[in-house]
C-alpha cells in the first residue's frame, strides 16, 4: 500500500479555495488508518516510506494514470504503468499496489451563511428561476491497484460525495470502505 494522497480545500471567502496542509495530511493518516482496518488479515501490506523527491516522482506517475483513466475511461486496463511503480514493487517484493488519492473542499460557517444569502437574493430578484444551491462541501476518491507482472491497472473506482464534509472519520471511512471493498468483493 503506498500511502495515500489527501487534497484538502477550504473556502473561506466567496469561492476561494485554499488549501489547507494540516487537513491535508490528517486526511491522508485517517485513510491509511481505515484502509489498513479494511483490507483482509490474507494481503500482505507493506505501508512505503519515502523521500521527498521519491513522493512527487510517485504523485506524478499516479495522476498520470488517473488522468489516462479518466479521459479515456474504456481503456483503464490498459494503462501504461510507469516505470517507477513497477521498480518500488519490484524493490518491496509485492505483486500488487494500492493507491488511493482523495480530495475534498469544505466552506467554513460564515461562508455558507453568505452564500445561502446570495442564493435567496438571486432568487428573489429572478423571481425564482435561478435558484443556485451552494455546495456545502464535496469528497471524491480515487482507488486503484497495479498488477506489477503484468504491468496493468486491475482495479479502479472513482467515487464522489457532494454535501458530506471531506474531514470527517465516517466520510472517509465509507468512503475507503466503498472504494477497498469493492476489489475484494469483486475477486470473490
Amino acid at each position: 500500500m503506498f500511502s495515500p494522497i489527501a487534497d484538502i480545500e477550504v473556502i473561506q471567502q466567496r469561492n476561494k479555495r485554499e488549501e489547507d496542509s494540516l487537513l491535508s495530511s490528517q486526511v491522508a493518516q485517517e485513510i491509511a488508518i481505515q484502509t489498513k482496518k479494511i483490507i483482509p488479515d490474507s494481503v500482505n501490506t507493506i505501508q512505503l516510506k519515502t523521500d521527498e523527491n521519491q513522493s512527487q516522482e510517485i504523485a506524478m506517475a499516479i495522476f498520470k494514470i488517473i488522468s489516462i483513466c479518466e479521459t479515456q475511461p474504456s481503456d483503464n486496463k490498459y494503462a501504461n504503468i510507469p516505470d517507477i511503480l513497477i521498480k518500488i514493487l519490484d524493490s518491496l517484493n509485492q505483486d500488487f499496489g494500492l493507491f488511493i488519492v482523495y480530495q475534498g473542499f469544505k466552506r467554513t460557517e460564515d461562508n455558507q451563511r453568505s452564500q445561502y444569502i446570495k442564493k435567496r437574493e438571486l432568487s428573489l430578484f429572478t423571481l425564482g428561476l435561478i435558484n443556485l444551491i451552494p455546495i456545502k462541501s464535496s469528497a471524491a476518491m480515487v482507488c486503484f491497484i497495479i498488477d506489477k507482472k503484468n504491468k496493468k491497472l486491475r482495479y479502479y473506482l472513482k467515487s464522489s460525495s457532494d454535501d458530506r464534509d471531506p474531514t470527517v472519520a465516517l466520510t472517509i471511512k465509507s468512503m475507503v470502505y466503498h472504494s477497498v471493498m469493492s476489489y475484494f468483493q469483486a475477486e470473490k
